[in-house]
C-alpha cells in the first residue's frame, strides 16, 4: 500500500491531463421518467419489515451504508397502499441519503445486488451514471472520498444536526473528477485490492472485540459466582463463606442533587463545592456536603442508565444519578464491578428507560466475605487491565485503518493513486 499512496502529487486543486471536472447531473444518465435524480416517496407503513419477496417494502435509510446496501432494511408496505414500480430499487442504481441526522444525510452506496418490490423512500435519491463517461464503482468510490464528502457536508441545509437536507438543485452541482474510462477502471481495481486488505484487517479486529467481550462476560460471572476465586460448587449452592442478602441491608443510597455549580467545570472547587458525578463522568461541581467516603454513582435514567462510576470522596451524585455508599461489610471496588454488570440493574421504561434502584438493592446477591471480595477485585481488576490493553491495541488498529481508508480514497480521485500507471501507459 505504501508505494501507491506515495505517488507524486497533482497540483493542489487542479486535475491531471487527460481528465475533467463535470457537474455531477452531467455524468448522469436519464431514468425512466427522464429525471437524472430520482427520489421515493414515504407513505405511512408497517413497523416491521417485508416478509418476502412478494410483499412490497420501503426502503428505510439504514439501508444505506457507506459502499453497503442492506436490503433488509426496509418497513412494509400495507396491502391497502399500492406500491409505486417507478421507483423500485434495482441493481446497478446508485443510493444517497437526502434527509436526517448530520451523519446519516449524503451516505451513498452502490445497489450491486437487491430483492424485488422494494422501494425508494422520500429521504434517497437514486441515480445511474452514463457508462460512456463514467462507471458506477468509479463514482461510489468518489462519493466515499473525503474530498466529496467534504463538499457534500458544505451543501447541506437545515438549522439542526439532528434534521438536514441535501437538496436536488445543491448536490446537482457537485463537481466529479473524471477519468479517462480505462483510468477509472484502474483506479477501481487498486481501491478494490486495498479496500479489501483493510478490510480484512478489521474482520479480524471485530472478532477480538467479539472475543473480549464474551471473556469479559464470562470473567464477571465466575467473579460473582465463586468460580473466580477457586470454588467449585454444584446448582443451587453456595460457596463455601458466600451468603445470599440483600445489598439494601449494606448500601445506603440516594438520589442525586441538583445543585449545579454552572461554570465550576474542572477546576478545584470553593468552599463548599464537592465533585459531581454523572451519566457523562466527573466533570462539574455541586453546591452540597458530598460524602466523606468511596462510594459509586449510577447513572439512573437514559440511555446509559445502569453504568456505574467509581467515586473518591468528597463527592455527590448529581440530577439523574443515584449514590451508593457501602458499609464496612462491603468493598467499595467489589460493589462497583458487581453493580456494572450490563444486566445488573433491573430496569424500566423504552423511550426514557431508567433503574429501579430501589427494587434492584433489596433483591437477593450473593456476597462474599470481606477478606474474599478484596481477592475478587485484585484477580478481577488484573485480567481486566489485560483485556483494556488489547482493546487499545484494537482501537489503534481501527484508528489507523480508518487514516488509511481516507487517504487511499484522497489520493485515487486527485490523480497521485495512478500517477506511475498514467507515465507508463503514456511511454
Amino acid at each position: 500500500m505504501t508505494d501507491v499512496l506515495t505517488s507524486h502529487d497533482v497540483e493542489e486543486g487542479g486535475v491531471p491531463n487527460g481528465w475533467s471536472t463535470e457537474r455531477i447531473a452531467d455524468v448522469l444518465t436519464e431514468l425512466p421518467n427522464g429525471k437524472v435524480l430520482n427520489q421515493g416517496k414515504s407513505p405511512q407503513c408497517e413497523k416491521e419489515p417485508s416478509p418476502s419477496d412478494e410483499v412490497w417494502g420501503v426502503l428505510k435509510t439504514t439501508a444505506i451504508q457507506p459502499g453497503e446496501f442492506l436490503s433488509v432494511h426496509n418497513k412494509r408496505l400495507p396491502s391497502s397502499r399500492e406500491p409505486d414500480e417507478s421507483i423500485e430499487v434495482a441493481s446497478g442504481d446508485l443510493l444517497l441519503t437526502c434527509a436526517g441526522p448530520r451523519v446519516r444525510c449524503g451516505v451513498p452506496c452502490l445497489v450491486r445486488e437487491t430483492r424485488p418490490r422494494l422501494m425508494l423512500s422520500g429521504k434517497m435519491y437514486r441515480f445511474r451514471p452514463d457508462e460512456e463517461l463514467i462507471s458506477a464503482e468509479f463514482l461510489e468510490g468518489y462519493l466515499l472520498s473525503p474530498g466529496a464528502q467534504e463538499l457534500i457536508e458544505r451543501m447541506k441545509t437545515g438549522t439542526s444536526d439532528s434534521g438536514l437536507n441535501l437538496t436536488h438543485g445543491r448536490f446537482s452541482e457537485l463537481p466529479v473528477p473524471v477519468p479517462p474510462v480505462s483510468e477509472q477502471g484502474r483506479i477501481v481495481e487498486i481501491l478494490d485490492e486495498q479496500l479489501s486488505r483493510l478490510d480484512t484487517a478489521l474482520e479480524s479486529v471485530h472478532t477480538v472485540r467479539e472475543k473480549a467481550a464474551q471473556f469479559r462476560r464470562s470473567l464477571l460471572h465466575a467473579a460473582f459466582t465463586g468460580a473466580l476465586t477457586g470454588h467449585d460448587v454444584e446448582q443451587g449452592e453456595l460457596p463455601e463463606g458466600w451468603r445470599l442478602a440483600s445489598l439494601k441491608q449494606h448500601v445506603r443510597s440516594k438520589s442525586g442533587s441538583s445543585k449545579i455549580i454552572k461554570g465550576k467545570q474542572a477546576s478545584q472547587p470553593g468552599d463548599g463545592l464537592v465533585q459531581g458525578f454523572s451519566a457523562s463522568g466527573p466533570d462539574i461541581w455541586v453546591e452540597e456536603v458530598g460524602y466523606d467516603e468511596a462510594g459509586v454513582a449510577v447513572s439512573a435514567v437514559g440511555a446509559r442508565c445502569g453504568k456505574t462510576f467509581l467515586a473518591e470522596p468528597p463527592w455527590t451524585a448529581i440530577a439523574n444519578t443515584h449514590a451508593l455508599v457501602p458499609d464496612d461489610e462491603i468493598n467499595v471496588r467489589f460493589l462497583w464491578h458487581l453493580t456494572n454488570r450490563e444486566d445488573w440493574w433491573i430496569k424500566s421504561g423504552t423511550a426514557q428507560p431508567f433503574v429501579k434502584v430501589k427494587d434492584t438493592l433489596e433483591r437477593p446477591t450473593l456476597i462474599p466475605s470481606l477478606p474474599e471480595q478484596g481477592r475478587i477485585v485484585e484477580i478481577l481488576e488484573d485480567q481486566l487491565s489485560r483485556l483494556d490493553a488489547s482493546l487499545a491495541v484494537a482501537d489503534a488498529v481501527e484508528e489507523r485503518s480508518a487514516a488509511l481508508r481516507r487517504s487511499l480514497l484522497h489520493s485515487a480521485f486527485t490523480g497521485r493513486l495512478t500517477r506511475k500507471w498514467r507515465e507508463a501507459v503514456n511511454v
